[in-house]
């Protein structure tokens, strides 16, 4: 039978191994790092302190805290992982998120080992998914809940493939309602996987989807209860009061899209093969459960506030197939040498470096000095981004305002007015000490959190120079390209005014 020949498998061996050891070395690197290397992640670390002090998360938004509009499940692992561990930080976070991205890479290298009773293109898959770490930014161990839900995705993708009992339905089923509990776009994607599961057989199907049914609504209900209304709120009100805007979503499609364009064009070569060779329920199969993916990825990039972190489910999705389509071109003998070179190219279209991604020393310096400002502070502080910091202070904690945000563009607009009503009389009635706003948008935000803020007499201190290159941009830092204290994954945004009320 036709092979790969030697060159190229030892080039896709490396470079499989090359991603792995990448996405590895950067995550480690930076694991210990004790601020935000994304700006919403120390909120997260603030709904993990409340399930630690026995309150819930889900509750009325007020000014000291506004969830998430997540489900539980990452923020209470992230709690019982503390709780063994005796502290919350952001690492545990990091290791939560780590640890789920690291069950990926196994799960699909083992899942197309099985299916192709290779270890080459098993490999290849794990690699080619390793190697869109950095497509989306490093996202994938930041410490949010994307790598859990796609964790668990891709664990139900398993057990539908090589599952053969109903039990083994029941089970996946079951499964996808955890990975709900993660992130709601579960909810997109079981539809496809249950036509998926159909193409190997009707009854698993339908023990799948009423299963998953049968779990998800339930547990669904008993949250709301226990919440008293607001987890049915944040969860699945807002989401689906905020719409969709297609016409941003078309501005990102080419971008996303170019970046896998090799796995992209393999993985459609291996779905036009199998129709080819009259291989159609395999092809409907392969089609549904990778096109449920892909739908949720363009649902989510539409949805106000879709980063790149959206992407990840198209990005398994693709490196699965691609990988498939790898096993397949193996045997012809006119097409093992391009599918082989087109997967090999995905690895050029993906390469980053790693150091970019990598907070410096003189990064974990300001932050170490915003701690001690923070900690010489006696009086109530405001930091409408970071309210994580005040908390490992000795500080309130208050709310982050996108979140602020998300229920202000929510459906009950009295709870939104209520809620800016309340922010507008927070400095006033804790008579703030301090208020520390980021940039870019300081003056946004201070005219959102302190109107009349005339009225107030403050002093203005840096908490370091604001460096610009002759063309008015920000300087940045030779080890990472980044302008100073800069979050290295997400929005590009930093602490740096500090306002402090004369007395």
């Amino acid at each position: 039978m036709p092979d790969i020949p030697r060159p190229l498998r030892v080039l896709l061996i490396a470079f499989s191994l090359l991603a792995v050891a990448a996405f590895l070395f950067t995550a480690l690197a930076r694991i210990t790092y004790p601020y935000e290397l994304e700006y919403m992640t120390g909120a997260c670390l603030d709904h993990v302190h409340r399930i630690l002090a026995g309150e819930k998360v889900y509750v009325e938004p007020t000014p000291d805290f506004v969830t998430w509009l997540y489900g539980p499940l990452y923020f209470y692992t992230c709690a019982l992982v503390s709780w063994v561990a005796g502290e919350a930080s952001l690492m545990i976070q990091r290791i939560v998120s780590l640890s789920s991205a690291i069950t990926t890479t196994l799960l699909a290298l083992m899942i197309v080992r099985r299916a192709t009773g290779e270890w080459l293109p098993g490999l290849a898959a794990a690699g080619l998914w390793a190697s869109t770490y950095g497509i989306v930014g490093t996202w994938w161990d930041i410490g949010r809940v994307d790598s859990m839900f796609v964790a668990l995705t891709t664990g139900v993708l398993g057990i539908l493939w090589f599952g053969k009992s109903n039990r083994s339905a029941i089970l996946a089923g079951v499964l996808m309602t955890v990975a709900y509990m993660a992130k709601q776009t579960a909810l997109v994607v079981a539809p496809p996987f249950c036509i998926a599961a159909a193409m190997h057989s009707f009854p698993r199907a339908l023990r799948f989807g009423a299963a998953f049914a049968i779990t998800l609504v339930p547990s669904v209900l008993v949250l709301d209860w226990i919440h008293d209304g607001w987890f049915q709120y944040y969860t699945f009100d807002i989401p689906r009061s905020h719409g969709y805007a297609f016409s941003d979503w078309w501005k990102f499609f080419p971008g996303d899209m170019l970046a896998i364009a090799p796995m992209l064009a393999a993985a459609t070569w291996y779905i036009v093969r199998l129709f080819a060779t009259h291989r159609t329920k395999q092809a409907l199969f392969h089609g549904a459960w990778c096109g449920g993916l892909f739908v949720a990825t363009q649902l989510s990039r539409a949805h106000p506030g879709g980063a790149e972190n959206v992407v990840i489910p198209t990005h398994l999705g693709s490196a699965v197939l691609a990988a498939l389509a790898l096993a397949e071109a193996a045997r012809d003998r006119a097409w093992r040498i391009p599918i082989a070179v087109v997967v090999a190219a995905q690895f050029a279209f993906s390469a980053y470096n790693p150091w970019h991604y990598l907070p410096t020393e003189a990064d974990r310096a300001v932050g170490n000095k915003l701690m001690r400002i923070l900690e010489e502070t006696e009086g109530p502080v405001m930091m409408p981004l970071h309210g994580h910091w005040l908390h490992r202070t000795g500080h309130p904690a208050g709310a982050h305002v996108l979140a602020v945000m998300d229920v202000e563009r929510g459906p009950d607009s009295g709870v939104g007015e209520q809620l800016r009503a309340d922010f507008l009389r927070f400095t006033w009635d804790r008579d703030i000490e301090m208020l520390i706003l980021n940039e870019p948008g300081a003056e946004d935000f201070g005219q959102l959190l302190v109107r009349d803020a005339t009225k107030i007499e403050w002093d203005l201190e840096e908490l370091y120079p604001r460096e610009l290159n002759p063309d008015g941009s920000l300087k940045v830092q030779a080890e990472n390209g980044r302008p100073l204290f800069m979050p290295v994954v997400g929005l590009q945004t930093r602490p740096r005014q500090i306002w402090r009320r004369k007395r």
